[in-house]
């Protein structure tokens, strides 16, 4: 699947995407600055979140708690996610900064407004929380733009992914990647089953991504060593920033160098699924193999016997798997103890021999 200038799947690139989510704390000084640092980071795409909190959040009253680096907040849901707003009016000076970076740049859409938006922007491709899984005449909304779909599928059942994609699929869109993820923030270790990528993967023939919660690199690694097409992975400037729920467990500069590191080494080690003789192992094929030789000197006439032979490198002669069919065979010249038997060294036995 295309995706930018990226062509994604089984024989494509594993695409980068760096998730500022909220990271940005509601400053656009602090975006363009992720902007900048994702790119140099090697990542291949930065995404957003489009929305204004009042579209999505019912309840004034409601309390948000979360974690970071200095402990537990309690705030307001409605005004922390008022506070990390990203403004509809910065979003072309995002857009612009990011192709200037080299980074494909979208972002997850939360009401009409901002599917409209990021759709005039001429956005790569839309991203669909797991939030709005369900939301079927949403998902309709956004597929019929025409554009791929990235779909999380945390808190999911396989029922519920079903349905999303026979909403989408009745645009006549079927430019989906689904990503395995898991709704919570971090997620423990025990609970990131990534072996349902490959579920997703048989089930509905999409290629699969993951969307990453945990802690630490290792676990997208893995994800990308599975056959994930796609990694997103939150990041942030400063982990130790206390002003929103996503920082701490985000990746910083460092990390994600060394994420997109690994996944590129992931990328090149996965190679082609057919097992061959890599050309690496021409070599070794040669001087690392084993082949029937001479355990003594043997005379030209003599019938050979098993004792007479043994199995040494290098494999430039008669495979060992042959052994049984040499005894009672007979020598065509003086065999020295150590050589290398080739096929033209013995004959059978003339009859009466």
């Amino acid at each position: 699947m295309p995706l930018g200038p990226h062509l994604v799947g089984a024989d494509g690139r594993i695409l980068v995407v760096a998730e500022a989510g909220i990271n940005h704390n509601g400053s656009l000084e602090r975006a363009l600055e992720m902007i900048r640092v994702a790119g140099e980071c090697g990542a291949d795409a930065i995404k957003f979140q489009t929305f204004r909190a009042d579209t999505f959040i019912s309840e004034a009253d409601s309390i948000f708690v979360y974690q970071t680096a200095r402990g537990t907040v309690r705030e307001k849901s409605l005004e922390m996610f008022r506070r990390v707003e990203l403004e509809y009016a910065w979003h072309e000076r995002l857009f612009a900064a990011a192709r200037q970076a080299g980074l494909l740049i979208f972002s997850t859409p939360c009401d009409v407004e901002a599917v409209e938006l990021l759709d005039a922007l001429d956005v790569p491709m839309f991203k669909i929380s797991s939030d709005y899984l369900t939301h079927h005449d949403f998902l309709r909304l956004v597929a019929g733009k025409g554009r791929p779909l990235i779909v999380s599928t945390g808190m999911a059942t396989l029922g519920d992914v079903e349905e999303a994609l026979e909403a989408i699929y009745s645009t006549g869109n079927r430019q989906v990647i689904l990503l395995h993820c898991v709704s919570a923030y971090p997620t423990p270790l025990d609970q990131i089953n990534l072996r349902a990528m490959e579920t997703l993967r048989r089930a509905f023939g999409c290629p699969v991504g993951f969307s990453d919660h945990t802690e630490g690199i290792t676990v997208p690694v893995a994800a990308a060593a599975l056959g994930a097409v796609l990694i997103e992975k939150h990041f942030t400037l400063d982990k130790e920033d206390g002003a929103g729920p996503d920082h701490w467990f985000s990746v910083d500069p460092e990390e994600l160098r060394r994420l997109v590191q690994a996944v590129r080494t992931v990328e090149q080690a996965l190679g082609q699924p057919g097992k061959v003789v890599a050309p690496a192992e021409a070599e070794s094929r040669v001087h690392a193999r084993m082949s029937v030789v001479a355990a003594v000197d043997i005379p030209a006439g003599t019938i050979i016997t098993e004792s007479m032979l043994a199995v040494k490198r290098p494999g430039t002669g008669i495979p060992p798997k042959e052994l049984k069919n040499l005894v009672g065979q007979v020598a065509l010249q003086d065999l020295a103890r150590d050589q290398v038997l080739q096929w033209e060294h013995l004959g059978k036995p003339r009859q009466g021999e």
